[in-house]
């Protein structure tokens, strides 16, 4: 934030490369949506990404404390009654949630939990395919 704060002349902190205010209409007509076209996904509104974040900052257990900070809600009870709904089934997907938000994005032991949450999601299938016969093929 404080790049952001440095870089802005004006009143306002993000702003076109002209200068202007940053208008977030414009941004979903002219990138956001054009986003969503060009990857053929279902549309979803800009407001999901708060969502996403707070689901997957609570996957990988941050300090709640720092994501109520974040987030700009009053406490953690909030946040669990708002998100907490989305973390289901995101167990699986630590490692990448992990990998798409940096090191240093959560402190180190949660970076261990995060770890050893995968490789417990994973132990299952890896012992169904230890279990499967193996067949010997031909190499041309």
């Amino acid at each position: 934030m404080e790049i952001a704060l440095g870089r802005s002349d004006g009143e306002y902190v993000f702003t076109k490369p002209t200068g202007e205010k940053f208008q977030a209409t414009n941004f979903r007509n002219n990138a956001w949506i054009n986003a969503f076209i060009k990857a053929d996904l279902q549309y979803k509104v800009p407001y999901c990404t708060r969502h996403s974040f707070a689901a997957w900052s609570m996957t990988l257990r941050i300090d709640m404390l720092r994501l109520v900070a974040l987030m700009g809600h009053r406490d953690k009870k909030m946040v669990f009654e708002v998100y907490g709904n989305y973390v289901e089934g995101l167990e699986q997907d630590v490692m990448k949630i992990l990998e798409y938000f940096g090191q240093d994005f959560i402190a180190p032991e949660v970076k261990q939990h995060a770890m050893i949450t995968m490789q417990q999601a994973l132990m299952p299938h890896l012992a169904w395919q230890m279990q499967q016969p193996v067949y010997p093929i031909a190499i041309p």
